[in-house]
C-alpha cells in the first residue's frame, strides 16, 4: 500500500466514523501519513536537503578515515616525573626510565615516574638553519696566479 492510498483509506475511515475503533486511531494515521507524504514531497522539490544529506554523510566519513588513521599510528611511551618536575632538571619528559632510576637510587628513596603512552600521528623532518655555501672547486686548466712585476 502506497502513502496515497493509506491517506485515502484513513479520510474514509473517519468520514465513516469508523477511524477510532482501532489503538491508532485513523486520525492519527492521518497525521503521520501526511507528514510523511510532506516530507517526500519536500524531498522531491527542494534538492538542497539532498545535497546538504550528501554533504553531511562524506563529512561523517572524512571524519570516520580521520579517525581511523589516527588510531593506526605507532604507540610510544614517556616518562616524567608525576609532580611535573623536570627530569634530570632539564628534560620534561624522556623516553628511558633509567635516569629515573638512577636518581632514586642516588637519593636513596622512591621516585614517583609517571609512564604515558602515545600514538604517533605525524612525523616529519624539518631543516632549520642556512643553507651550506657551495665550495669553490679549483680548476686544473686555469692558468696559474701571477703577481705583478714578475
Amino acid at each position: 500500500m502506497d502513502l496515497e492510498q493509506a491517506r485515502q483509506t484513513c479520510e474514509v475511515l473517519i468520514e465513516r466514523g469508523r477511524g477510532d475503533d482501532n489503538a491508532w486511531t485513523s486520525r492519527q494515521m492521518l497525521d503521520v501519513v501526511s507528514d510523511l507524504q510532506r516530507l517526500i514531497e519536500n524531498d522531491r522539490i527542494d534538492h538542497r536537503l539532498s545535497e546538504q544529506m550528501a554533504r553531511l554523510v562524506e563529512e561523517n566519513r572524512a571524519l570516520l578515515e580521520e579517525n581511523m588513521r589516527l588510531n593506526q599510528g605507532e604507540l610510544w611511551t614517556t616518562f616524567k616525573h608525576e609532580d611535573g618536575t623536570l627530569a634530570m632538571g632539564e628534560y620534561a619528559w624522556m623516553t628511558e626510565i633509567d635516569a629515573f632510576e638512577e636518581d632514586a637510587h642516588d637519593r636513596g628513596e622512591q621516585i614517583r615516574v609517571l609512564s604515558e603512552t602515545w600514538r604517533l600521528v605525524h612525523r616529519m623532518v624539518i631543516v632549520v638553519g642556512p643553507e651550506p655555501e657551495p665550495e669553490e672547486e679549483e680548476d686544473d686548466d686555469a692558468p696559474p696566479d701571477l703577481l705583478p712585476g714578475g
